[in-house]
């Protein structure tokens, strides 16, 4: 009952809030209920941000409702106020309105309002509360406007952030305008991907400082265009697409407002960069298709696959991962200083790879099921032919594209290679995987299915075994041998 109470309060005070800024001159331009922030996970208070300029992520003020004693959500406050440069918070307590600086550990009061008890009762009082704190914060913004916000990495990757979630709407419908005339549309996961992918550039000239400014946002993307080739090789190749830099017209004007405040930034982007860039792929690698890498393991070089997050130590020879992702970890291991391993070779997509894999791990996951275009299944048939010759593979248009990247992987693999890939639970149930099985079986071996609580089975198959039998393992640790013989006769009953 007291958050729903909380809840509503808040949105009371937005609107108040609102209504106050526009009608009387303010610095404060717009006012937002309970932003989606990064790096303030679970979040208890209900939260009022006054922005000055939300566009280039510059916030005025941060007010929080507790839901019981204020000194409960100071950890929240302070990593909120931090997510958004600031160095002091406001409370609106049962009894008081406060404010707090975050500079010390716990936060330090440095200005109340006590809340007398008739005044608690009384709607008109809410309001001359809040001029009254308005006031207040409108005092201490005059005081202190001529500093800058508090750039950190929580602070830079909230600017990514914001700028990513009011950008994905108009950037997927102009892509997806420009590409009309393309044999089916871009999926959500492809537009996310390249969007991650063209926020990342900009801040990645200005560490180099390689970002030059246009002079109007039409010329935006040919000068980014122009910058990109000035970068390191291997770093451009990770910001190298098939679809190649496109920023949609209903984007650009944002979008250069953006890039001029990553150059008024660039000074302090070399420190703090990889730690954003990180943290950006910890929230968004899911819905771009990326998983958690293997733990580390020096005795093994890896092809990995769909990997948002692994070791920087970890012996990596190949990296597939769609263009956001693969973006990100080429920023990242760019930034990691001259003391890095050599950079690996880095694919968009399993068929652009098309040499043959030796004692190495294949390590990733793979599940897009989208069903491949026309054009598609073209180049996925062609690409076949090359890792699987001399070969008659009956597979339909039906199969999902995670089994054409799989059939091809497989196809590569060559002699002591191991394959530990994290596939749909369903597929041995399905008509195609009985196929993809079949065509597998004078090859590699599958050894082990974990599976796990995610939904997916990992399998794992290697090219040289002995006879023994396969196991199939449970989230519970429970272990269950299935016959090796026939070895692939138990596909539909394995996961009985």
């Amino acid at each position: 009952m007291q958050s729903e109470i909380l809840r509503h309060f808040s949105k009371q005070l937005h609107a108040w809030c609102h209504d106050r800024i526009t009608q009387k001159p303010s610095p404060f331009c717009q006012v937002e209920l309970h932003p989606d922030l990064l790096g303030t996970d679970d979040r208890q208070a209900q939260s009022v941000v006054l922005w000055v300029n939300r566009e280039s992520c510059l916030a005025g003020a941060l007010v929080l409702l507790p839901p019981n004693h204020e000194e409960e959500i100071f950890p929240e406050a302070t990593a909120t106020a931090t997510a958004l440069g600031l160095d002091m918070f406001y409370t609106w307590g049962r009894y008081e309105i406060s404010a707090w600086s975050s500079e010390y550990d716990p936060p330090e009061k440095i200005w109340e309002y006590d809340i007398s008890l008739e005044e608690r009762s009384s709607a008109a009082f809410f309001q001359k509360a809040l001029n009254r704190l308005i006031d207040q914060i409108e005092k201490n913004f005059f005081e202190q406007q001529s500093q800058e916000p508090l750039v950190n990495h929580l602070y830079l990757a909230n600017l990514l952030h914001l700028t990513y979630l009011d950008l994905l709407p108009s950037f997927q419908s102009g892509l997806q305008e420009i590409n009309a005339d393309r044999d089916g549309q871009l999926t959500t996961r492809e537009v996310q991907n390249l969007l991650l992918r063209t926020l990342l550039l900009p801040p990645a000239l200005a560490c180099d400082n390689l970002l030059s400014l246009p002079s109007s946002p039409e010329k935006l993307e040919s000068s980014l265009v122009s910058d990109l080739e000035r970068l390191p090789d291997d770093l451009r190749d990770g910001f190298s697409s098939r679809l190649g830099l496109t920023i949609p017209p209903g984007c650009r004007r944002r979008f250069n407002h953006y890039v001029r405040r990553i150059r008024q930034l660039a000074p302090h982007l070399p420190d703090i960069l990889a730690q954003t860039t990180q943290l950006l792929l910890e929230r968004w690698a899911e819905a771009l298709g990326g998983f958690r890498g293997p733990d580390s393991d020096a005795e093994t070089n890896y092809v990995l696959v769909n990997c948002a997050d692994y070791d920087l130590g970890l012996p990596v020879d190949i990296e597939i991962a769609p263009a956001g992702i693969l973006a990100a970890r080429a920023l990242i291991f760019d930034l990691a200083g001259p003391d890095r391993r050599t950079a690996p070779k880095r694919y968009k997509t399993p068929f652009s790879l098309s040499e043959r894999i030796d004692g190495r791990l294949i390590y990733g996951v793979l599940d897009d099921d989208h069903p491949p275009s026309a054009t598609e299944l073209k180049n996925f048939k062609a690409a076949l032919r090359f890792s699987w010759p001399n070969r008659r593979l009956k597979m339909t248009g039906k199969t999902p594209l995670w089994g054409w990247q799989l059939l091809h992987l497989c196809g590569l693999v060559g002699h002591d290679c191991r394959l530990e890939l994290g596939l749909p639970s369903n597929w041995l149930r399905q008509p195609f995987g009985a196929a993809i099985l079949s065509t597998l079986q004078d090859k590699i071996h599958l050894r082990e299915i974990e599976v796990e609580s995610s939904g997916r089975v990992l399998c794992k198959f290697q090219t040289d075994s002995d006879d023994a039998d396969a196991i199939v393992s449970y989230s519970n640790e429970t272990r269950r041998p299935v016959p090796s013989e026939p070895q692939w006769s138990f596909g539909r009953r394995l996961l009985a």
